[in-house]
């Protein structure tokens, strides 16, 4: 099994979010830590911390789900 943090940061070698602590550019390993830790991934409807294990099959998954202009679905 994959942990949250391990998938966040596979689904960030090919979708480079950008920081807002440092502009442009890929987001820190902390930086991604502390959106698992708000809340900021939620997988088949669950925000995951970044311990939890990634729940299997996904059938979504939701970054920034409380965000007007960041939230991001991937079906």
């Amino acid at each position: 099994m994959i942990s949250a943090i391990q998938f966040l940061r596979s689904l960030h070698e090919v979708c480079r979010f950008s920081s807002q602590e440092r502009g442009p550019g890929p987001a820190s390993g902390s930086e991604l830590g502390r959106w698992l830790k708000s809340g900021s991934l939620h997988v088949n409807g669950r925000a995951l911390k970044p311990e939890d294990e990634l729940p299997l099959p996904v059938q979504s998954v939701v970054l920034f789900p409380s965000s007007k202009k960041r939230r991001c679905t991937l079906l």
